[in-house]
Parts: structure tokens; sequence; C-alpha cells
């Protein structure tokens, strides 16, 4: 028996009529509302008022409808009509379940073909001779290239790959399949040098029966040049503080012979002790500034903040 059948759907969702067949097909399911009848988990939409909005636009939509709470099956779904009153009508045809794998087949590929087209990710898919056959946007932004001029190049060419870095991928995809973590030098074709971190795998398409090759690349560049700046902040932190301690340390024999230097000065008459103690002096003075500037550069900087009324400020 076909089940195709017409179903009227009031503007809040309620379901006002239904077809003998879907009747019978949904017992315990109708009378209700038409949003709580989908299976919205599987189902291409999340809510009623998004199937809504977007089935004026595509001409058929395909739906998971409960038959039990433990039951969906797929139907197609077309607007068939809207009546004066505002109401809606279906016209819904049952899909087999040879038909409906196919279709999540179909639809899975189609998500997972957005999610690599709109992530931040850099992904290529090459066949068994690592030859490119597709690319995502972020691999176009972030290697420098353009997706139709490189299809059917060398993948290892285009990442410009040592030799020792070939026969490592070629090796690890033999033995294990995959490679993970896989760091690496890039140049771009406009001079820039990137850090890209590359984990590969190798994956048999049965519906084709070929072997091809996934590649999901991070661009480690920034990372990489923010760590080295955390590190050098680090070690001037720590030069800092060795540097005040130094200092520290250096500051106290001064100040004894500062002190012994002045009470020489005192006990002393002839011109040349006296000019040599006046120049033991100025050093000791010398070394004390640079002692204070050390101390005083090893400080954090406290800011004062001030408010000002820049309408009184006159330029």
């Amino acid at each position: 028996m076909a089940l195709n059948g017409k179903m009227t759907i009031a503007s809040d969702g309620r379901i006002q009529t239904v077809s003998s067949e879907l009747r019978s097909f949904f017992p315990n399911r109708i009378p209700a509302r038409f949003q709580t009848i989908v299976d919205w988990n599987r189902s291409p939409y999340h809510s009623y008022a998004d199937f809504i909005k977007n089935l004026a636009f595509q001409p058929q939509v395909n739906l998971f409808l409960k038959k039990t709470k433990t039951n969906s099956v797929l139907f197609d779904i077309a607007l068939s009509e809207r009546t004066a009153q505002g109401d809606t009508v279906l016209f819904l045809q049952f899909i087999p379940h040879e038909q409906q794998l196919e279709i999540e087949l179909q639809q899975q590929k189609r998500y997972t073909n957005e999610i690599i087209s709109t992530a931040n990710i850099i992904f290529l898919r090459t066949d068994a001779r690592f030859n490119i056959k597709d690319m995502n946007n972020w691999a176009e932004k972030t290697l420098g290239i353009t997706k139709n001029e490189r299809l059917d190049q060398n993948v290892l060419d285009l990442l410009q790959m040592s030799d020792s870095q070939r026969n490592s991928l070629i090796k690890a995809l033999k033995e294990r399949g995959h490679l993970q973590e896989f760091d690496m030098v890039y140049r771009t074709p406009g001079g820039d040098e990137k850090r890209l971190l590359w984990n590969i795998k190798l994956f048999v398409d049965f519906e084709y029966e070929r072997s091809i090759l996934l590649f999901f690349g991070h661009d480690m560049t920034e990372r990489i040049r923010l760590e080295k700046q955390v590190a050098q902040s680090e070690k001037l932190a720590a030069l800092g503080q060795l540097a005040a301690g130094i200092a520290h340390d250096v500051s106290k024999p001064m100040v004894s012979i500062s002190s012994l230097v002045q009470m020489l000065e005192n006990h002393v008459r002839d011109e040349l002790t006296e000019n040599t103690l006046k120049l033991i002096s100025d050093q000791i003075d010398y070394l004390s500034r640079t002692v204070r500037q050390l101390i005083d550069m090893s400080r954090p900087i406290n800011s004062d903040n001030e408010v000002l009324n820049l309408s009184l400020i006159h330029i």
C-alpha cells in the first residue's frame, strides 16, 4: 500500500486533517501538533519554525516522523497549498528503508563537506599517488594557493617535503595507515614561512573501491611565535631579578667603602692622598647610581591614572 497523503496544519502547528493512510500509519501520534511528531534530531531542520521558513524555498524536504516513541521513519514532504484561512497543506510520501539509508548517507556527506569547507583547518584530499583531488577554503588561504590551479598536483611537491620527510610519511602510511603530528616548515608562493602540523590518514573509499589520503593541517606559526615571545619575556624577567639581586649585593660593600673613604678624608693632609680619595669617592657615587638604576628597572611598573577633561585642554 502506498503511504501517500495530505496533511493540513494550522498556523500554530496543530494538525487539522490527515489522509486515512497517514492516520493509520501513526495510530499513537495523531491527533497532535506537527512539531511533536517530527524527530528533529535526525531531520535536517531543528525546529518547526525553521522547517516552515525553508519550506517555501525548497520543493521537497525530507523529515523523519515518529511512528512510535522509539521508531521514526522518513517521509518526503512537499508544500501542496496554503488555504485562505492560513493553513498549510502538505503532501507526504513514505520513503522505503533502502532509500532512507541512501538519503541519510548523502545527508551525512553533505554535513561533513559543509563542516570541512567552513572549518578553520587545512584540508586536502588526494588519491593514493598523492595527487590533489580537493581542498577547502582554509587550505587555499593558509597555503596561499588556488584550488583550481593545484588539482592533480602532487601534494608532496606542493608542501615542499624533503626526501627524508617523504620517506617517513610513506613508511608510516604503509605500516600504520596514518601519521600523527607531522611537523614541517612550508613557504608560501608569496615568500611567507609557515609552521604546519599535519595529521594524515589513509582511507579506503568502498563506494568507489579506491584508496584516498586525507590531510588535516593546523597553522602553528602564530602560536609558536607567541610561545617564543613568552619565553623571551620570562627570560628577561629572570634576568631582571638576577640584576636586582646583584645590585643589592654590590650596594652593601660600597656603603662600607664609602664610609671608610669619608673617615680617611678627615685624617689626611697631603694633596696626592686627598685627590686619590676624591677619585675613589666619585667612582663609588657612579657605581651607586648604576646600582639604583638596576634596582629601579627590576621593579614592576606602576601606572598612575589621571582623569582629564579634554574640553579644558587647549591645543
